[in-house]
């Protein structure tokens, strides 16, 4: 793992982990990045 805090999170961004990603709460995370890929999703799809 990148030791550079920076670095770290431009990775998390680009592949759409949340900020809870290291919480150890698996349904948590996973409602989380839904929403960030649903977001994405309609973004590109330009669908508000």
């Amino acid at each position: 793992m990148p030791t550079d805090n920076q670095i770290m999170d431009k990775i998390l961004i680009t592949h759409f982990c949340p900020d809870n990603v290291f919480t150890d709460d698996y349904e948590c995370f996973l409602t989380s990045r839904a929403e960030l890929l649903l977001k994405k999703a309609k973004e590109l799809s330009q669908i508000s």
